[in-house]
């Protein structure tokens, strides 16, 4: 069982990945049914295509009849561990469920939903529990840095003057190779806009030249 504390719009997997799920042997991909229709709590945002496929393919996915005899990798979104229980080994898991809110901090000019808690809590038993909790953008000196979601905080790339920033160490980290595309295509329109407007010296020191 995998939980997902963001919903499938969100999920870190790429529309390809999970298509390859589908083509595994004596595997089926399962979507818990209370995830198949999260409508509004679990939104897309207008213009990402990678996470339109990745909602449909989920609903595909939901869709499907579990084969018998067959292994099964169910997906729980909106669902976040809070703790593992057990004596001498893990017995069990306790998850919250989630809602979606916009993250309003920092700069960045794409708001990103983060995943809140809204109340309601299960358990889960098992014996084996794995964590993927992803990369961690770390501090620059003399630059300004969000410790609560590991990005140095930016308007669409830019820091201050001069210095801007593309990639997970911008947004955090999500997205796949074209996410990156388009991320970085954004910091590099900013930096041209700001050396159009002059914001950059443009006085040069003594050229220096030497006969061959």
């Amino acid at each position: 069982m995998i939980l997902g504390r963001r919903g499938r719009a969100q999920a870190a997997y790429s529309g390809p990945e999970f298509l390859a799920l589908g083509d595994l042997e004596n595997v089926d991909g399962v979507i818990d049914g209370a995830d198949l229709d999260l409508g509004a709590a679990d939104p897309v945002r207008p213009g990402d295509p990678a996470a339109a496929m990745e909602v449909r393919l989920a609903r595909e996915f939901g869709q499907r009849e579990p084969r018998p005899g067959c292994k099964r990798i169910v997906f729980h979104y909106l669902t976040s561990p809070l703790v593992v229980t057990g004596s001498a080994r893990v017995e069990a898991l306790r998850y919250g469920r989630n809602k979606l809110v916009i993250d309003e901090s920092g700069l960045l000019s794409s708001k990103l939903l983060s995943a809140k808690p809204r109340g309601e809590e299960g358990s889960l038993d098992t014996s084996l529990v794995l964590r993927s909790i992803g990369y961690r953008g770390n501090p620059v000196g003399g630059v300004a840095f969000d410790e609560k979601r590991g990005v140095i905080p930016n308007e669409r790339g830019r820091v201050c003057d001069r210095v801007f920033v593309s990639g997970w160490i911008k947004r955090g980290p999500s997205g796949v190779i074209g996410t990156n595309k388009v991320c970085s295509k954004e910091t590099v329109s900013t930096l041209l806009a700001d050396f159009e407007a002059g914001r950059f010296p443009t006085t040069v020191g003594p050229v220096r030249t030497r006969r061959s």
